[in-house]
């Protein structure tokens, strides 16, 4: 009779996953997605400003649909304000092109007399005229899938590809 197992001291080998889930974007599918958006709408400028933000903050999506227009700052040094998990705040400054984005959409909505107003918001039907309604997480996805799938990229891809290939940007 064994009283004590003589394994139990051994430990099994960590699993390591070499390969992410996530689907990649190169350089060359960000300049294919960002070639794409022709701002000729507030629609358009929304989503070109979403997908800038998503690339240049490294933000995750929930970050961003919480935004209103107050977390959001202009002017000289351009940043971002993020509601972080762990009800943490993040102030991130803005790339210039993302900062350059942003004023192009808050101004053609005409939302910047309105702070506590949420920054992100849907448009209704066809009109393309953008409602008082928030976006949703659900909602920025369908951005950027419809966005790469215009651009001919892959329709796998999510709101994480935009912040891991910003990420990937900055690290190289």
């Amino acid at each position: 009779i064994i009283y004590a197992n003589p394994a139990r001291s051994v430990q099994a080998p960590k699993e390591s996953v070499r390969r992410g889930k996530t689907p990649v974007l190169f350089t060359e599918d960000l300049q294919a997605l960002f070639g794409s958006l022709q701002p000729s709408t507030v629609v358009d400028l929304r989503d070109r400003a979403l997908l800038g933000a998503m690339f240049y903050s490294f933000a995750r999506v929930g970050a961003l649909m919480k935004m209103n227009v107050r977390h959001y700052r202009s002017g000289q040094r351009a940043f971002f304000e993020l509601a972080e998990k762990g009800g943490k705040w993040a102030r991130i400054p803005a790339h210039h092109q993302a900062a350059e984005w942003m004023r192009a959409y808050i101004e053609a909505a005409e939302i910047g007399e309105q702070p506590d107003a949420p920054l992100w918001r849907s448009a209704r039907g066809r009109s393309g005229e953008l409602t008082a309604n928030r976006l949703l997480s659900r909602d920025a996805l369908r951005i950027v899938k419809r966005r790469c799938v215009a651009a001919g990229l892959d329709a796998d891809i999510s709101n994480h590809s935009l912040r891991a290939a910003g990420i990937t940007s900055y690290l190289e």
